[in-house]
Parts: structure tokens; sequence; C-alpha cells
């Protein structure tokens, strides 16, 4: 499901939107520190604000979303994962925020249909293109945490 070259590919767009962050952000500190220089407060208010605001709302919007991407491929590359064999028993319609990703609910049942104890939860990266898996459709599993990096039908 993953390679080397989506973690390649979503680092060089972590660095590309840092760097976009960067370049007003010491335009910005720059004014600042002119405004401490002559000592206008009114500007060195303004400014801060503006700062701050920027790199708050530039840091949610734009860098957060990434890294946890990155951070969840590079688990599911070079992290320690399980392996399970089960059915699939339900797929949700409606994928969900979960640990910063947009994931798809799935119950896997690994013995009787029937015992709900049985059932374990997984998610799978809404990004990809959803499987068109049947209810009973009997699945291999690598996963790291409940996430799942990897699949075969059996």
């Amino acid at each position: 499901m993953y390679t080397k070259q989506d973690y390649d590919d979503l680092s060089a767009q972590l660095k590309k939107r840092l760097l976009l962050l960067a370049v007003p952000a010491v335009l910005l500190l720059a004014g600042l520190v002119y405004s401490l220089v002559i000592r206008m407060q009114w500007l060195t208010v303004g400014l801060t604000l503006v700062l701050g605001c920027m790199i708050i709302f530039c840091y949610l919007m734009f860098i957060s979303p990434i890294r946890y991407y990155r951070a969840h491929v590079q688990h599911a590359l070079y992290g320690k994962v399980r392996q399970l064999e089960g059915c699939l028993k339900e797929m949700e319609e409606t994928a969900l925020w979960r640990e910063g990703l947009l994931l798809w609910p799935m119950i896997i049942n690994i013995n009787d249909m029937e015992n709900e104890e049985d059932d374990r939860l997984f998610y799978y990266d809404a990004r990809l293109p959803r499987p068109q898996w049947e209810k009973g459709t009997r699945l291999f599993i690598t996963s790291y945490d409940k996430l799942v990096t990897c699949w075969e039908e059996k």
C-alpha cells in the first residue's frame, strides 16, 4: 500500500510547505525587530499578533496534516507491525478522523462471525482507493496499532 517513494514525496512536500511558511515569517520577524528598535509599541503589538496568528493558522492547516500522514507512512514502512488473518465483518461507509488521519473503520472477525469477542477494529486509510470487499471476505492484514498497512485477499 505504501512505498519509500510515498515517504520521500511527503518529506519533500513538508519541506516545501515549511519553506513557504518561513519566508513571510522571517519578513514579519524582521519588521518586528525593526519596530522594537524604533520603539513603536502599536507596530510591535500588531506585527506580533499577525506573526503569531499566521504561524498558528499555517501550522494547523498546512503543516500538521502532512506531518501526521508522513508519520503514518513511516510507521507503515519501518515500524513494528503485526499480522492477522480473519474475515471482514463490516466496513463503514463514512470516514472519520483519528490521530490526525482520515480513516474508514472496519471490523475483522478472527474466528466465529457470531461471537463479538472475536471482532477486531481496524482503520483503513481514506486517502487510498476503497477496496470493494464483500462481507465475509477472508483477509490477511498487516497493521501497526489499529491502522492497516497492507492486506491480501485469501
